[in-house]
């Protein structure tokens, strides 16, 4: 079997309201562009559930998960568009599958999984259901790091009806029939006990292990167990065994892989700044800092500025963290405006620097410092398009902004270019 689907942001929404798991990396877009992968990120299991898009192969019938083996190899993002290949073979009632799913645009394996579906009659059944979320309770996310982990356990109860399995085939899946049984969306909830409690915020999911000794049923409360097996600092990586009982009779057990990353470092600030540099002697000259709304940009503004330059402050898609940088500045006795531009495009930046002329009326300093947000890749992955496309960024950019400032030094008989590169 073959399927495609688009994640769409209406479609994590509903994927949140169903499992609980509101981590920050997929529901906060400011804390996600200080994270690891720089912006919103889709949970793995919400692809994953579109494995039950094989139900249209089996009408009237449930697929129920029995075991499986799944590794999270890239991240999805809202828009992309997703392939899903599945290769099953029939052992009775059971289903043994191996699945991959694929970036359509760029290729990339997103997901592998091995395992093995139950088949079962979809009979109807009636519930009146209270709500989307399966969860008894609500969840706060923890904030642990590596070192606050060592024996750690969680645990949550969650109860599963047919009504609410209905609604995440169809609001989901975009499936009419029934084909989703309770073990397969309990399943799901791993996304949540990673994202939320074990280690929560800093939680990146990498791979799970799952099997079902006993089926589960609808509207039967079962709790979710999860304990720190294995600590890896080196790596940034943990093991949890995991369980699901009902009542006290474990129904499933298995491990879960993850990483934990250390919290976002904090942007230095500019009474920092002021409080450990000495004055360069750069009071009232303009400076433009491209790629300046995070990180190195950022705090090169900052430091131009609490020396008394005037700072244009250049984004691209982070909007928000370049007003927060100018803000911050302009706060604390300094002079910034944040202007968009994307500097691979030259009418882009010549409007750029038009705009910071008519703003402060001159330029005297030009740091380039703008690079394409990278997503990490082996040697072999990568394509001759990935090069072309940081060097857009980094060296077009670079020649571009060159290109518009020139002048402008030679009219003011005196400039500097500083180029930085990650």
């Amino acid at each position: 079997m073959q399927s495609t689907f688009e994640i769409t942001q209406e479609m994590v929404d509903r994927f949140v309201e169903f499992t609980g798991d509101r981590n920050a990396q997929h529901t906060d877009e400011q804390f996600a562009r200080r994270f690891r992968f720089r912006r919103r990120v889709v949970h793995g299991m919400l692809p994953f559930s579109h494995l039950l898009l094989v139900g249209r192969e089996h009408p009237g019938q449930r697929l129920d998960l029995k075991e499986t083996e799944t590794q999270f190899l890239k991240p999805a993002f809202v828009g992309d568009r997703i392939q899903i290949d599945v290769q099953m073979t029939t052992e009775g009632a059971l289903r043994r599958y191996e699945a991959s799913w694929h970036n359509v645009r760029t290729g990339e394996v997103l997901i592998k999984s091995t395992g093995v579906l139950r088949l079962v009659d979809a009979a109807a059944i009636r519930s009146a259901d209270a709500g989307h979320c399966v969860l008894l309770t609500p969840l706060d996310e923890n904030l642990l790091t590596m070192d606050e982990l060592s024996g750690r356990a969680q645990a949550f109860s969650f109860k599963i009806t047919a009504g609410q399995a209905q609604w995440y085939e169809r609001e989901i899946l975009k499936l009419e029939e029934r084909s989703a049984g309770p073990s397969t969306l309990a399943a799901l909830l791993l996304s949540t006990m990673v994202g939320m409690r074990l280690p929560g915020r800093y939680a990146t999911f990498v791979s799970f292990q799952l099997g079902f000794e006993q089926p589960l049923d609808f509207s039967v409360p079962c709790t979710l167990h999860a304990r720190v097996e294995k600590l890896s600092p080196a790596t940034e990586s943990l093991s949890l065994n995991v369980s699901i009982k009902r009542e006290d009779t474990t129904v499933a057990s298995g491990k879960i892989t993850s990483l934990v990353s250390p919290p976002p470092r904090a942007l230095v600030t500019c009474a920092q700044i002021r409080q450990q540099h000495l004055d360069l002697g750069l009071r009232d000259k303009v400076a433009l800092v491209t790629g300046s709304s995070r990180g190195i940009g950022a705090t090169t503004a900052k430091l131009l500025a609490m020396h008394g330059c005037k700072v244009a402050i250049n984004y691209f898609r982070g909007q928000a963290d370049a007003e927060e940088v100018a803000a911050d500045i302009n706060s604390s006795g300094g002079t910034a405006v944040a202007i968009g531009c994307d500097v691979a495009d030259e009418a882009q930046v010549r409007r750029l620097f038009e705009q910071v002329t008519q703003q402060f009326g001159g330029l005297e300093i030009l740091v380039n410092n703008a690079v394409r947000d990278a997503q990490p890749k082996s040697t072999e992955e990568l394509q001759w398009a990935d090069y072309l496309a940081e060097l857009e960024v980094s060296l077009k950019g670079t020649i571009l902004c060159c290109r518009q400032a020139l002048p402008i030094f030679r009219q003011r008989k005196g400039g500097k270019i500083v180029n930085l590169s990650t």
